[in-house]
């Protein structure tokens, strides 16, 4: 609430956005590499303007992204931590209102579904109006690369090299009104069971909050929709390190960083990542997707 209230967020780039345009909203700090295939996939299946608010990136992505037709660029200079990233969303999402679509993602998140590259997101939400489906749940896959990669690669190919995901270690953990899903290689690797439901595409209306990305309020609609859609995750990638020993020390992410804290034990006891397993499958097209056994597949 302090964040969304007090929060001091720039314009650096602004462009009118029509009331059936869907926005992508995503919150960045010197990622630049990330942040360029975001927004060219996310172009590619149909998001028509982006709202990126950078938080004193000092990689050049502010001057590539103030180039960009489609992005409204937005700056903020607090500090960031995950309660103060759903402030500012949720005040960026007041700014363009109600009853319309959303795509909240990161930027190391790229949004697949069976079908992507026949069907754009406009036929998605048409698909999910007409079944009155206002949140389309998603299943948060960490791709990932051969171990070599982790040691002597660059982020630059992070996207060429980690076409890897697990198939079958995802599994449902009930809680009250969410079918959170825990497993992946990150359960496997860190011992740490994360957080894969979330609810990136969505139809924002007047009584809605969006809240961590992984749930909305009210709490009895999040139960409505299968998980219909695949966020690929490109989270560990090559001298990401000192990045993650940042996190830790400040204790910004949720849980006073807890995640990141197994992370970075993990990561200094062993000489290399190897996500590579039994049920390790490789993603070509979306219909690799038929792969993972928790997805469920859109009835186009």
């Amino acid at each position: 609430g302090e964040a969304f209230a007090t929060s001091e967020i720039r314009v650096l780039s602004d462009k009118p956005i029509r009331q059936n345009e869907i926005i992508a909203i995503c919150v960045v700090k010197n990622d630049i590499v990330k942040i360029k295939q975001f927004i060219c996939h996310h172009r590619t299946i149909g998001v028509d303007k982006f709202v990126i608010l950078d938080n004193m990136s000092t990689d050049g992505s502010v001057d590539w992204l103030k180039e960009q037709d489609d992005v409204v660029l937005l700056q903020t200079s607090i500090p960031y931590s995950t309660n103060r990233r759903e402030g500012w969303i949720n005040r960026i999402i007041a700014h363009y209102g109600d009853n319309r679509w959303y795509l909240v993602a990161d930027s190391d998140e790229l949004l697949v579904y069976n079908g992507c590259e026949q069907h754009n997101l406009h036929e998605v939400v048409n698909h999910f109006r007409n079944q009155k489906i206002y949140r389309i749940r998603a299943l948060m896959v960490d791709m990932y690369a051969q171990s070599e990669y982790y040691v002597n690669g660059s982020i630059e190919d992070c996207f060429k090299q980690c076409v890897f995901m697990d198939s079958n270690s995802y599994y449902y953990s009930e809680r009250n009104h969410l079918k959170l899903i825990c497993g992946g290689p990150r359960e496997r690797v860190f011992h740490q069971p994360p957080w894969l439901t979330k609810y990136p595409l969505f139809y924002f209306r007047s009584k809605d909050i969006e809240c961590k990305s992984h749930f909305f309020f009210p709490l009895k609609d999040n139960l409505k929709s299968k998980c219909y859609l695949v966020l690929k995750h490109y989270k560990f990638q090559p001298g990401e390190l000192e990045k993650i020993k940042n996190i830790v020390e400040s204790g910004n992410y949720y849980n006073g960083s807890t995640q990141y804290k197994n992370y970075l034990r993990v990561l200094e006891e062993s000489d290399r990542i190897d996500f590579i397993c039994d049920n390790t499958v490789e993603y070509s097209s979306s219909d690799s997707l038929n792969l993972i056994g928790i997805y469920d597949p859109i009835d186009w």
